[in-house]
């Protein structure tokens, strides 16, 4: 009964919050999160977007168009990850749930030199880390890896130039 359940919402969810938009001729079909329901509000945002992928609320049939979406976001913003650090856990939970990309994007975004870059704030504020637990909570590991930036980045020599 809760698969029936939940299988209905998620379908209810993408009827109604996500819808397509172009970016350029030619480009794969890009998906995106509305603000609230599309019939109602034309605003969407990387966050809506990343928040419904990684909390599984994506259709099978929109992933990889919300996937492509939300990497985008984050590979053009100026500045690395455009949010803060609460959020962007979720994001790389997102980036991580995409099994076509093999984690590609997740790890860019932990290696970035951006300002908002993990590896960039790890460097400026030297001895900061944040590591956080994995367990049956969060099905995708990533206490190994952020342990990893946080113990060698600066150590190793790795700097962005900014602290």
């Amino acid at each position: 009964r809760l698969d029936t359940a939940a299988q209905t919402m998620r379908a209810t969810f993408n009827k109604l919050m996500v819808r397509s938009i172009t970016r350029e001729q030619g480009a794969a079909e890009v998906k995106v999160v509305c603000d609230g329901l599309c019939s109602d509000v034309n605003h969407t945002s990387v966050h809506s977007s990343f928040y419904a992928l990684a909390f599984g609320l994506i259709s099978h049939e929109n992933r990889a168009g919300v996937f492509a979406y939300v990497k985008r976001r984050i590979e053009d913003s100026p500045v690395g990850f455009p949010g803060g650090s609460y959020p962007v856990q979720f994001a790389l939970m997102a980036l991580y749930s995409d099994e076509s990309d093999g984690g590609h994007a997740a790890f860019d975004v932990l290696v970035s030199r951006k300002k908002h870059g993990w590896l960039a704030m790890m460097c400026v504020l030297r001895g900061t880390c944040v590591v956080p637990v994995a367990d049956d909570t969060c099905p995708i590991v990533l206490g190994s890896v952020l342990h990893l930036v946080c113990s060698n980045a600066c150590v190793a020599g790795v700097d962005n130039g900014v602290g």
